[in-house]
């Protein structure tokens, strides 16, 4: 287990349900400022989020968090 896990794991179930939600209409609102100015991204951007759109498709959301995780940690 990494070290993020062990934190997550650690959190009260509520308080882990609300940190789901706030993350989902984070990720929403992203998604949808995204959509409005796909035509001004650049390839590399565009590249980026259909892959994470893809994943998210996939139902593979672990992969959607860890990619929006290193977003904003960079």
């Amino acid at each position: 287990m990494t070290h993020a896990q062990t934190i997550y794991e650690s959190m009260p179930d509520e308080v882990k349900r609300q940190f789901e939600l706030d993350v989902v209409l984070s990720v929403s609102r992203l998604i949808e400022e995204i959509e409005y100015k796909h035509p001004f991204l650049s390839n590399q951007e565009k590249a980026f989020f259909t892959t994470m759109g893809n994943a998210s498709k996939d139902a593979n959301y672990g992969a959607v968090y860890e990619a929006f995780g290193k977003v904003l940690s960079e």
